[in-house]
């Protein structure tokens, strides 16, 4: 209840104990933890499809949404080392916080409420960055497609040593943008914007 309390506001409460009741009934959790229960219930819900799931298509969706959150409020801080807060982030490479996470669903689930609840996922997904700011505050942030690949690629960029730059350029090319340079303007903006956020912490600096 505590872990979901958006999801419970919206579901009728016999439905939402019942498919409670119905988890722990089938469900053999594998952590001893009470905070790993959450976690295990979604992946009970993905592959088991209850009731619930037919009548509220977002449910897993919502719930991961809220799971994150109280999964990222009480992770671990994780200090990265070898950075320059004030680096250049498109001849550097940008060094993505640890305590941001990508997140793409098909329904809005930041927007969800009793009053809001479509029954099919909009065209679009949505894209959002969960992150923990530097006063240990859980935000999330709304991005488009295109920031969201960028992100994506710093993310997986923290071992691949590519500057932001470089990271830009590919995806102009995945674009066929025929204006790179606009690209990577608009992108140095962006970059600014995330490390101004804290889900930038800075360029890493060169190993000696």
């Amino acid at each position: 209840d505590t872990t979901f309390p958006v999801l419970k506001s919206i579901v009728p409460e016999d439905l939402w104990l019942s498919t409670a009741r119905l988890f722990f009934i089938e469900h053999r959790c594998h952590s001893p933890y009470f905070l790993d229960i959450p976690k295990e219930f979604i992946e009970w819900c993905q592959a088991r499809s209850p009731e619930v799931l037919r009548e509220y298509p977002f449910f897993a969706e919502l719930a991961h949404y809220e799971w994150a959150e109280l999964s990222l409020g009480i992770s671990a801080d994780v200090a990265l080392t070898a950075i320059d807060p004030n680096g250049n982030l498109l001849s550097g490479v940008p060094a993505l916080s640890p305590l941001a996470w990508m997140l793409a669903y098909r329904f809005p689930v930041h927007k969800l409420s009793d009053e809001y609840q479509p029954k099919q996922a909009p065209e679009n997904a949505s894209y959002l960055i969960i992150y923990r700011n530097r006063h240990d505050k859980v935000c999330f942030k709304e991005i488009n497609a295109v920031t969201a690949r960028l992100v994506t690629l710093l993310g997986e960029n923290q071992s691949a040593s590519k500057t932001g730059e470089q990271c830009l350029k590919l995806i102009a090319a995945e674009l066929k943008h025929p204006d790179e340079r606009a690209i990577i303007s608009f992108g140095e903006t962006i970059m600014n914007d995330l490390r101004s956020s804290g889900i930038l912490l800075g360029t890493h600096l060169a190993v000696r």
